[in-house]
């Protein structure tokens, strides 16, 4: 069994490294992110706290294009 943690930025959310570690006490053999990997790329901490809770695969979602807010507000305005 799996679970993948995804939407917005999992590892912005203060439960992130909790979540990660109950999802293996509970069984899962392959906890995932989706993540920008700001998170990771910032702190070695962050990555050995993530390890340690069970966090196996990480899968980066990149995006080259505008800031997020400035483009997501365009798209919003555009598509009406």
């Amino acid at each position: 069994m799996s679970v993948q943690f995804s939407g917005g930025e999992p590892t912005l959310s203060p439960h992130f490294l909790e979540a990660v570690a109950y999802s293996r006490k509970v069984g899962y053999n392959s906890v995932q992110a989706a993540s920008n990997g700001i998170e990771f790329a910032k702190s070695k901490e962050f990555c050995r706290a993530a390890a340690l809770a069970g966090l196996r695969y990480v899968y980066l979602q990149l995006t080259a294009s505008e800031t997020p807010p400035t483009r997501t507000a365009r798209w919003a305005t555009s598509s009406m």
